[in-house]
């Protein structure tokens, strides 16, 4: 029911965004203090009015190569991580080709594991970035973003049976892609 929830008002702000303007297309590296690095790729919806921006931005982060050592085995599965993030940019308003920025925001973090049961979380980020080409066709960004995010992770272990442990996925993300301005 949540994921519904969530879903139902993603798709509310993504049609009334859609109208106002950018559209982004990236690659996304994101380096997990616990998992480490997962990769992927996303897109994002931006509504500006002068120098501010609002973003719904939504990525999709897979590491099928995750190996986790702990009680004796040593345990291999994917992570999957889908941040749904709302947040807001302020972009320096110069006449200049690069354009750098700020802000920061609110997501939800749909995660998913071979291995166990994974709690999808609310949590924060903050982003610093530039744009850089012609604000009336295209631009091209590079941004780094900061994450805040703990998880709960259950597991079934052969020997001491169900047992869940805390899952520290914050760390910086770094994301590159073109914004194209309709």
């Amino acid at each position: 029911m949540r994921r519904v929830l969530v879903l139902s008002c993603v798709l509310i702000l993504a049609s009334t965004m859609a109208m106002a303007g950018d559209l982004s297309l990236f690659g996304s590296g994101w380096n997990q203090n616990d998992p480490g690095t997962v990769y992927g790729g996303g897109f994002r919806l931006t509504g500006q009015e002068g120098p501010w921006a609002a973003d719904l931005t939504i990525s999709w982060l897979d590491d099928s190569a995750y190996t986790w050592t702990g009680w004796g085995w040593v345990y291999r599965n994917s992570l999957q991580v889908t941040p749904v993030e709302i947040g807001t940019r302020y972009i320096a308003d110069t006449p200049n080709a690069f354009r750098p920025y700020a802000g920061g925001g609110l997501g939800y973090y749909f995660i998913s594991s071979d291995f166990g049961k994974v709690d999808d979380k609310w949590s924060g980020y903050a982003l610093v970035g530039f744009n850089f080409g012609n604000r009336h066709t295209v631009d091209f960004f590079m941004e780094a973003v900061y994450r805040w995010l703990t998880t709960n992770v259950e597991v079934r272990d052969p020997v001491a049976g169900n047992v869940t442990y805390s899952a520290d996925l914050k760390g910086f993300a770094f994301n590159m892609g073109a914004v194209i301005h309709f």
